[in-house]
């Protein structure tokens, strides 16, 4: 967390200035864990643009170190496709702890992300 501090600011400005190319570029100097402990610090645009903006490995990371109620709204927030990715990608343990804790009408709607994801 000590590390995001250093660059909360920056990253939120150059979010919403849409400076998409330095964002991916400062992303690179956080750590998942590190992007995971602020994620409060950042609204839903941003946790969007942040996850898209990651490598695919990094944000596979990030997804893993959030708490079940983030993952869900960040699955909510993608477009179908992105969040079809994301869900295939999870490991099974992972997939299985985020639904057990997530409300039934959420759960349908991932199961049903995954069914579409898998034709």
């Amino acid at each position: 967390m000590k590390t995001l501090q250093i660059y909360l600011a920056d990253l939120k400005e150059l979010l919403e200035g849409r400076d998409f190319v330095s964002a991916r570029t400062l992303l690179k100097e956080l750590s998942p864990i590190d992007l995971a402990d602020g994620w409060d610090h950042f609204d839903a645009d941003e946790r969007v643009a942040i996850f898209r903006l990651s490598t695919r490995q990094k944000a596979m990371q990030l997804f893993e170190e959030l708490e079940s109620e983030q993952q869900a709204a960040l699955v909510g927030s993608l477009q179908r496709q992105d969040a079809q990715e994301l869900l295939s990608d999870l490991d099974p343990s992972e997939t299985s702890r985020m639904m057990r804790d997530l409300p039934q009408p959420l759960v349908r709607q991932f199961n049903s992300i995954m069914k579409k994801g898998g034709q």
